[in-house]
């Protein structure tokens, strides 16, 4: 169940796509932070997922219309998505619908994610791409920052969402499915992989050691997580 205000901006966001896109709606999805227990307004959009019968660039001018008033309520732009798009992204973006799909609550229509069941191999493929890119994003940001904390910050920032991502998928892998925010995530991947994550911890969390220290400790992380995904045995659903 929703907070009571984001419940409100949702209602009125809901309205205006309603009146927006029409026949054409078929289900408002909103996921994220605002349907857990660690929202805070302050710090997080309410992000809503929309899947439309087919593409109508009028219809989406329609809503393009309440961008502003969505921005003071907090709702971030809208990902919007055909059901068969939905279903044919799977194998591409695996580890962005398991992560939707695990905190998300439907707000208008049918259910469009209970069923959602990414092949292991695809949610495999994407965790080694992303650890491969995460490891070149720490290390151009290192040179990039001059080891200014404040750019230090942003880059840890900038690679967390990614990270969570991964271990999501790792927990995937294992067959461990269960929605898990970030903290009790990664403390449930070190049980998974058998190894400390000590950065992986400090890096996902908002109050936690955001320095050169802890940059270092993930690039190592990241080469530890890479080979055991090379070597774990795929877990289909």
């Amino acid at each position: 169940m929703l907070n009571p205000d984001v419940q409100t901006n949702v209602d009125w966001f809901v309205a205006r796509v309603k009146e927006s896109l029409q026949d054409n709606l078929r289900n408002v999805t909103v996921y994220g932070p605002a349907v857990t227990s660690i929202y805070d307004a302050r710090k997080h959009q309410i992000h809503p997922l929309i899947v439309v019968e087919s593409r109508s660039v009028d219809r989406l001018l329609a809503l393009a219309a309440h961008s502003k008033g969505a921005s003071k309520r907090r709702i971030g732009p809208p990902l919007i998505v055909t059901d068969r798009a939905l279903r044919q992204s799977c194998d591409v973006f695996p580890l962005e619908w398991i992560d939707i799909a695990q905190f998300h609550e439907t707000v208008f229509g049918d259910p469009v994610l209970a069923d959602l069941a990414p092949q292991a191999s695809h949610v495999r493929l994407q965790c080694e791409r992303d650890l491969r890119s995460l490891d070149i994003l720490l290390q151009r940001g290192i040179l990039a920052s001059g080891g200014k904390p404040q750019r230090i910050d942003r880059l840890e920032q900038e690679a967390s969402d990614s990270m969570i991502r991964v271990l999501r998928g790792i927990g995937w892998l294992s067959g461990d499915r269960l929605p898990l925010l970030p903290d009790a995530l990664c403390t449930r991947c070190q049980e998974i992989v058998e190894f400390p994550l000590p950065g992986c911890s400090e890096a996902i969390r908002v109050d936690g050691r955001h320095d050169v220290e802890t940059v270092g400790l993930l690039l190592e992380e990241i080469g530890l997580l890479s080979a055991w995904i090379d070597d774990h045995q795929m877990v289909d659903p």
